[in-house]
């Protein structure tokens, strides 16, 4: 929603008390955009928008768009604005919290050297003589990360990244 304040151009009713707001008074707008898929004649949907008109101080020494705001958080409960971005945290003991953050730093290195392995692989090409020393090095990473899987299991699982 938009606000902004501005003089009445014409005459309109404010949206929380019903009462007048003369033309050219001070007055607060609200603007909010609704819209629904689908509902066109085309298919691509149908918008609208709603103007709302508050007073900026009422005859009754109120400020009308201030009062509906604070009627309407009374109405919310103060818990269902809180933000919980991200993964939930796993609920962990915190020396079990550190051996699973060990394990996963270990695989982000052992990831880091296959990937290094491959461009020594990529750079050299493939004519002549293969150097194996970078797959024995990758082979080696590739069963250290099917033991760290073992292991992290009991550390509160697998992660969905290691699949």
């Amino acid at each position: 929603m938009n606000l902004w304040i501005a003089k009445a151009r014409v005459g309109a009713e404010c949206t929380y008390c019903h009462k007048d707001i003369p033309k050219s008074a001070p007055c607060i707008f609200g603007r909010t955009w609704i819209r629904k898929d689908n509902e066109g004649t085309d298919g691509a949907g149908v918008y609208w928008t709603k103007t709302y008109h508050w007073h900026i101080q009422s005859p009754d020494n109120n400020c009308c768009w201030i009062v509906q705001g604070l009627s309407v958080l009374d109405t919310k409960s103060s818990n269902s604005h809180t933000q919980h971005r991200g993964r939930k945290r796993l609920v962990l003991p915190a020396d079990t919290r550190l051996q699973r953050l060990h394990l996963l730093q270990k695989r982000a290195r052992l990831v880091q050297v296959i990937n290094e392995q491959l461009e020594i692989i990529a750079a050299n090409g493939f004519v002549g003589i293969i150097d194996t020393r970078p797959l024995n090095r990758i082979i080696a990473a590739g069963t250290k990360m099917k033991e760290m899987k073992v292991q992290i299991q009991q550390l509160g699982g697998v992660p969905k990244g290691w699949q």
